[in-house]
């Protein structure tokens, strides 16, 4: 429409095309034509010098158009109002001229003439209100759209990572409770080999065979659990490898004093009796504790005598107690090195079931003490 308005004028307008003025009109429209390239930067200050530009030459029409689009695309009703009343004045003032030197309704007619001009350019203004209303707002919303597939993305990328950070401790912890155990019975039987001489034929024939079998589970365990990761074939949801439970303890405490390490166990005959009511998933995690620190003990203080004690009460929780004498500083021949992190395991293990874990030394000995909630 405001183009519209402007080819009138133009057309039917000889004022503005007279020779004295031809090299004027010329150069202020070139200054608005250039000015646009700035009306997304800074749309309110380049509207005000286009529409300047505009009562001064009738080619200007075009980039007037275009600055008005420009404002009304920030959505901000006091630019749009303020701009739109310098705009609305200036494009009035040259039609109204315009219209008066054709002679257009200068005898009869004048006044409704001038309302109508004056109306159509308002209405001209509210289109290019409206278009760049209409053109902010989708691209605000495109902005927002792409905002909220950013954070979406972003989002799933920490959780991605999260997982893979999970994954990575659980595959962590889940090696070191496989091989800790058979790693320790290794170092120790070998350290025994290495350092002791006064050992007889048989004592050394029974060790290394505990080294070989030792190596061989350890080896076989390892596969198991590297063709487990590697399996790409195993879905979501499938079920895990079987696990060691507390229906199994019985021969870890037979391994654990084949080492050398004496063990007692210590349930009353009730619990004994419920443990195989026990759920699976906290008898899995018994086991381990248990497993871990009777490894923690042997490495720690080997040969010293170790107690196991079992309680608990169905429904409410189970606790799992390991006494073992501190060793002196020359006790630990054959102990391998180890960052310290089977306990930590051990309570992270533990508060994952729901229950707690505390190690430390008490009257002289050191115990791992244990809490999981019974859930059969």
């Amino acid at each position: 429409m405001a183009l519209l308005v402007v080819l009138y004028v133009m057309m039917f307008s000889n004022f503005f095309f007279l020779p004295h003025t031809f090299d004027r009109v010329l150069v202020v429209a070139a200054v608005s034509f250039v000015a646009v390239g700035w009306c997304l930067r800074w749309p309110v200050p380049v509207a005000l010098i286009i529409v300047a530009c505009f009562g001064f030459s009738l080619l200007a029409g075009g980039p007037a158009v275009v600055a008005a689009v420009a404002v009304a695309m920030r959505r901000r009703p006091w630019e749009i109002v303020g701009v739109g009343v310098l705009w609305v004045a200036v494009a009035a003032r040259l039609v109204l001229r315009g219209s008066y030197y054709l002679g257009v309704g200068r005898n009869n007619g004048w006044s409704l003439l001038a309302s109508t001009l004056v109306l159509l350019v308002v209405i001209a203004y509210g289109a290019c209100v409206v278009a760049g209303w209409y053109i902010g707002s989708r691209g605000a919303r495109i902005a927002s759209l792409q905002a909220r597939a950013e954070a979406i993305e972003r989002e799933q990328a920490e959780r991605i990572e999260k997982a893979r950070t999970a994954e990575r401790t659980r595959i962590a912890r889940e090696m070191h409770d496989v091989l800790a155990h058979r790693i320790s019975l290794v170092a120790i039987h070998s350290g025994a080999l290495a350092y002791r001489t006064d050992l007889t034929p048989e004592q050394v024939r029974v060790a290394a065979t505990t080294v070989q079998e030792s190596a061989h589970l350890a080896l076989a365990e390892l596969r198991e659990v590297l063709g487990i990761l590697r399996d790409t074939s195993v879905e979501p949801g499938s079920p895990d490898r079987p696990q060691p439970t507390l229906a199994t303890l019985d021969d870890l405490l037979a391994e654990t004093r084949e080492a050398g390490t004496p063990v007692t166990l210590t349930a009353d005959a009730a619990t004994a009796d419920l443990l195989p009511t026990l759920g699976a998933s906290t008898s899995r995690h018994a086991y381990r504790i248990l497993q871990e620190a009777l490894t923690n003990a042997r490495k720690h203080a080997p040969g010293a005598a170790v107690e196991v004690k079992i309680t608990g009460t169905p429904g409410d929780r189970l606790e799992l107690v390991v006494h073992n004498a501190i060793a002196s500083p020359a006790g630990a021949v054959g102990d391998v090195a180890t960052p310290g992190l089977g306990l930590v395991g051990l309570a992270e293990r533990a508060a994952l079931a729901g229950g707690a874990l505390t190690a430390g030394e008490d009257a002289g000995q050191f115990t791992v003490r244990a809490w999981l909630p019974w859930a059969t």
